[in-house]
């Protein structure tokens, strides 16, 4: 036998035929352990017309199977009222760490897998199956394949070294990530103060650009909250922040634009006056330009004639 598939059977906490029929060993509520119809070596080669244990898509020949009879009904957003519980888990490695001695199976992401692991390690396509990413004994959150399958190995592992080993490995708690803080006061270096002296000064006031908040940064900030209504404490957070943000806007306000026509239109001229020809703005100034040109070098022509 190449590897172990673990997996859950989607019932009770009791192992029924359909569970007999698919798994090697099904591990119920209680931690008891139940034996299949189909012995592991019916596995090893499958032959057309010969009964075997089909718990995994496209992969049981070599593959021992091995369930936990729980997750009836269950979602990902709703682990239902048979999550699998410590026993059964700790079973189950149990038995997975007695199946690799006695199959002589290395304990790889390869070789000892769950069933939600097989399409990722194996490329074989499992149409979403999630059996095991979660651990309901232990949270009631997703933690992903991968980390239960960690997590599964390792437990196992540990009964091959110590078969009764009283240790029980749990999920890592996540490490929390600081955020660097937004409030800024005297002392503090970097981007943030240096946008800040940018904002200042955007606002009037005289101030050296250094990313460095120090004295005159402080007075010019405490001159800034005062005049703003906001305690002169010199210290960027949110409310200043707030406070800069609004203020830019109302100095930084767009003037409203005023329509120009872009297609001027050409005077008669009058006798006796010099024609006035008015200089057109935007993206067509050319084009007028020549057309008033033109109208000009038309009228000029009549003249002569007329004059002849």
């Amino acid at each position: 036998m190449k590897r172990i598939i673990a997996h859950w059977t989607g019932g009770t906490y009791k192992a029924n035929a359909i569970d007999r029929r698919h798994y090697h060993l099904i591990i119920n509520g209680d931690g008891s352990i139940v034996k299949g119809n189909n012995p592991v070596s019916a596995n090893a080669a499958i032959k057309k017309g010969s009964p075997y244990a089909a718990h995994t898509r496209g992969i049981n020949t070599g593959s021992i199977g091995i369930s936990v009879a729980c997750m009836a009904k269950a979602t990902e957003r709703d682990f239902g009222n048979y999550k699998m519980t410590k026993e059964q888990w700790l079973s189950m490695c149990k038995e997975i760490a007695k199946l690799s001695k006695r199959y002589n199976i290395q304990i790889t992401r390869k070789n000892v897998l769950s069933h939600a692991e097989v399409q990722r390690e194996l490329g074989i396509k499992q149409n979403n199956k999630w059996d095991f990413t979660c651990l309901p004994w232990f949270s009631n959150k997703i933690l992903g394949a991968r980390v239960v399958g960690d997590l599964m190995r390792k437990q196992v592992r540990e009964y091959i070294r110590t078969p009764n080993s009283a240790i029980v490995y749990k999920p890592s708690a996540p490490k929390e990530v600081k955020r660097p803080s937004s409030t800024l006061k005297k002392g503090s270096k970097g981007k943030l103060v240096t946008k800040l002296q940018e904002d200042l000064i955007l606002l009037g006031f005289d101030l050296k650009i250094d990313g460095d908040f120090g004295k005159n940064t402080e007075l010019v900030l405490s001159a800034f909250q005062e005049k703003h209504g906001l305690k002169p404490d010199g210290v960027y957070g949110s409310k200043t922040k707030a406070a800069i943000k609004a203020a830019l806007g109302e100095k930084l306000k767009p003037l409203p634009l005023v329509k120009e026509s872009l297609t001027a239109k050409a005077k008669k001229p009058t006798a006796g006056k010099s024609r006035t020809v008015q200089k057109p703005t935007g993206k067509k100034s050319l084009q007028v330009q020549k057309k008033n040109f033109i109208i000009i070098i038309i009228e000029f022509i009549v003249r002569l004639m007329k004059g002849k």
